[in-house]
């Protein structure tokens, strides 16, 4: 399973069966290819996004088999050892039969600050939680689906840090 960070909670179809040209226009992304990006965590998708304006995020749980690495994609992504992201293509969409299974699980609101600690964190001590343990340790889900840190602020700093064996 894979996850993808959306802008709107519509903009993803169950199931995908076409892709979209991606919205920014950054260095690390083709405008001009037809594309779905996915990561392991929801973290990664939300570093893959860092540095842009804060909003309310919608999650999606991505069922699709071999996504493509980014870095195949493009190689001028330059965080792709620490977001993992992956590409959803047109062949990868087609190698799972024209049709991905999706489903939303929540929304995540976040800090942009927050956001920073995080990849501060992970660059300096090499954490990365997969998904059961980041949900364990760094998210509160509420019973509306509503995504939020469990520590704030600098806190989160420490809470990354309970993964690092020292």
């Amino acid at each position: 399973m894979w996850y993808h960070l959306s802008n709107n909670f519509t903009e993803i179809k169950n199931p995908i069966t076409e892709l979209r040209r991606p919205s920014f226009d950054y260095l690390d992304v083709d405008v001009t290819q037809l594309v779905l990006c996915v990561a392991p965590t929801v973290w990664q998708c939300l570093l893959s996004l860092s540095g842009r304006d804060d909003e309310t995020r919608y999650i999606y749980e991505v069922y699709v088999k071999n996504p493509t690495p980014a870095e195949e994609v493009n190689s001028n992504i330059a965080d792709a050892s620490v977001t993992s992201e992956h590409r959803i293509t047109p062949d990868v969409l087609s190698m799972n039969g024209g049709s991905i299974e999706t489903k939303l699980i929540g929304k995540l609101r976040i800090a942009k600050e927050e956001t920073l600690f995080i990849k501060t964190v992970v660059r300096q001590k090499s954490v990365q939680p997969n998904a059961d343990q980041e949900r364990e340790v760094f998210w509160n889900v509420d019973g509306t689906g509503e995504w939020t840190l469990r520590e704030r602020g600098r806190h989160v700093v420490q809470a990354w840090k309970s993964f690092v064996q020292e």
